[in-house]
């Protein structure tokens, strides 16, 4: 439910408290953002890739200099910040408990963003970030980023697994390997240097 009206003073006041939140140096443009969505509606938790992958994917690309991950934790996804507090530090940030605008603007200063099939990635394909959607048994014809460069990770067509139940849907996720995202993450980089 989005009830506050869009108006240039909001979103220069939210690009902003983005800039604050991801406290980054003067040179903006030096730094590498990887938004990281880990989650999705609760309902559908079968969508989601296992939280553990997407930390070392967080911790992998943070590695390098100039590049910091930002982990977008919403209501539906509480029970991963216990998950998350650990991995904290100056290059690996949390953003949960924000509003809605503020969000926006937090993925707005993303270069890449990587995403199970969920509301954040769509924001952040309406917003024109790269997108590194993965997929399980959802369809991406009908769901996949639209009008955005996007990769799309899908190991199971929806046709094979009908009859099974929520654990063993979650279960067809776990075959997208770290090493295929990271790949992926990497050639939408050599893309965003291009743009």
């Amino acid at each position: 439910n989005i009830s506050d009206d869009i108006d240039l003073k909001t979103c220069i006041r939210e690009a902003e408290f983005a800039k604050q939140f991801l406290n980054l140096p003067d040179k903006e443009k030096d730094w590498i953002l990887l938004g990281i969505h880990p989650g999705c509606d609760k309902r559908n938790a079968y969508k989601r890739w296992p939280i553990e992958r997407f930390i070392s994917i967080g911790r992998l690309f943070s590695q390098r200099p100039g590049r910091k991950v930002i982990f977008f934790i919403g209501p539906d996804e509480m029970d991963l910040l216990t998950l998350l507090d650990p991995v904290k530090d100056d290059k690996i940030l949390v953003c949960s408990g924000l509003r809605l605008w503020q969000t926006i603007a937090v993925i707005s200063m993303c270069d890449i963003f990587l995403s199970n099939d969920s509301a954040l990635m769509h924001i952040a394909a309406f917003l024109q970030i790269p997108v590194v959607a993965l997929f399980g048994l959802t369809s991406p014809t009908k769901n996949r980023p639209w009008k955005v460069k996007h990769i799309l990770l899908k190991k199971v067509n929806r046709e094979d697994i009908t009859s099974l139940n929520d654990f063993q849907k979650s279960k067809t996720m776990m075959l997208i390997e770290e090493s295929e995202v990271m790949s992926e993450i990497n050639s939408l980089l050599s893309y965003v240097r291009e743009k």
